[in-house]
């Protein structure tokens, strides 16, 4: 019996009905639904849970293959989320060692205001990275008049005269330019004016990775980079340019490698970015839970996390659903609360222990990104995956979804009654049972199942 109780707990925290939503969205919630988003949470499929860092284009692209022909994007997973390491891993050792800040697509700020951002990102980057700044270019608006503009970077004074007039003026700062100049000589590059190739002039966005490989080849065979010729620069167009119209439309910002400043201070700034990218994009942000984002990340983003990692066990699945709960009354279109991805299908618990892990992480609202191996799914994890009575949404006309929900290690009776859900003793109501699939047409004062242990019964009731 006290076994049952403190079930009963646990599922009178988790039980919620969406028509109580009204009084909790106020005025403020709004400025951050301009983006359109998050109307309901998040469905996709997400790469960390099961590869980690063991990504490539061929998974990504035969997982969206698998999200269509499962019939799983029809049911509503949309995204397709690349994790960490979506960057290059296998960099030699020097890494990036170039880069061209050039001026296409501008946000129209001044260069004097954007490049100085750029330097001492990369003087804070730990290597020598060559900075090589491109803003003098007659056909962009910036410079539709005739301007002059001196820049510091790798030790290296670059002097972009498009007026001598101009210059000439310049030229009385001359202690300054000295000054500022010998500050820069700390990343120890651009003593000598650089020599490499560069893939514009001849390639423009004609590039590939094998012409890449080729050239690089090329630059040794040849015998230039034995004189001097060390540069491999992609110039524009290294980005992927086939994308579908959609093109980004999900950012999850983590917080690894953080620089030690709050989450408060860093997020706004990319939600804001966001905002200004002429896009709708989803905005996840992950700063793991620990300065409760659920009570400032509403007006930043479309989802937040208000917990550590997701492990593939019982422990660490009910841990984080304990840890979510608290948060519940935060959570509502436009934004969501988030305690991490599903594990369902990687093989770490059981049917019954994947089934209540689904069930509560629909039941929270929580984001639904799948995060198996799409391409080998078993039968059971696709229908586990594809129950839309599960996580279909919002109720309406006063209905409740409740979960009787086992976590003891044997067998038992769970009841849930009227009172504890918030319904009047003498209410009758339609039991649909979301899992079975069956329907109980006259249910009143209370809601029973026998639960195996780790299992759970799941239902939605109506009131007659």
């Amino acid at each position: 019996m006290e076994l049952c109780r403190a079930l009963l707990t646990m599922l009178v925290l988790l039980c919620f009905s969406v028509s109580s939503y009204a009084a909790l969205f106020k005025v403020e919630r709004r400025s951050m639904l301009s983006n359109g988003l998050a109307i309901t949470p998040p469905m996709g499929w997400n790469s960390w849970n099961h590869f980690n860092c063991k990504i490539d284009e061929k998974i990504i692209r035969q997982t969206a293959d698998a999200l269509v022909s499962t019939g799983l994007a029809k049911l509503g997973y949309h995204y397709v989320n690349i994790d960490d390491c979506w960057a290059e891993l296998a960099r030699d050792a020097k890494g990036i060692d170039y880069l061209k800040y050039d001026n296409c697509f501008n946000d129209g700020s001044k260069p004097i205001v954007r490049y100085p951002v750029m330097t001492r990102a990369l003087m804070k980057a730990g290597g020598s990275i060559f900075f090589s700044l491109c803003e003098c270019n007659p056909s962009t608006p910036a410079m539709s008049r005739s301007v002059a503009y001196f820049f510091l970077a790798s030790a290296v004074l670059f002097l972009f005269v498009c007026n001598v007039a101009t210059a000439a003026r310049l030229s009385n700062i001359g202690p300054k330019v000295v000054i500022i100049r010998r500050n820069l000589l700390n990343n120890g590059l651009g003593r000598t004016p650089q020599m490499g190739w560069n893939s514009w002039n001849h390639f423009h966005c004609d590039i590939e990775e094998k012409l890449i490989r080729e050239t690089a080849d090329a630059m040794v065979s040849t015998g230039l980079a034995a004189v001097g010729y060390e540069y491999i620069n992609l110039d524009d167009c290294w980005g992927e340019l086939n994308r579908d119209s959609q093109e980004v439309d999900y950012l999850k910002y983590d917080n690894c490698h953080n620089t030690g400043t709050s989450p408060k201070e860093r997020y706004p700034k990319m939600s804001q970015a966001l905002l200004n990218s002429g896009r709708s994009i989803f905005f996840s942000l992950c700063e793991w839970g620990q300065e409760d984002p659920a009570t400032w990340a509403p007006s930043l983003g479309n989802s937040w996390r208000t917990t550590g990692d997701i492990d593939d066990n019982w422990g660490s699945m009910t841990s984080l659903a304990d840890q979510n709960d608290k948060w519940a009354s935060y959570a509502g279109p436009g934004g969501w609360n988030d305690p991490d991805m599903l594990e369902v299908g990687n093989g770490g618990m059981t049917t019954e222990e994947y089934r209540s892990h689904f069930s509560i992480w629909a039941l929270a609202k929580a984001p639904l990104l799948i995060g198996c191996d799409l391409r080998s799914m078993d039968k059971v994890t696709i229908e586990l995956l594809s129950n839309k009575e599960v996580w279909a949404g919002p109720l309406s006309g006063s209905r409740v979804t409740v979960v009787l929900w086992n976590r003891g290690s044997s067998q038992a009776l769970i009841n849930a009654s009227w009172s504890d859900i918030g319904l009047k003793s003498s209410q009758v109501v339609q039991a649909r049972n979301l899992w079975e699939h069956s329907t109980q047409a006259s249910v009143e004062g209370t809601i029973s199942a026998v639960v195996d242990s780790h299992a759970c019964a799941m239902y939605v009731l109506t009131p007659k």
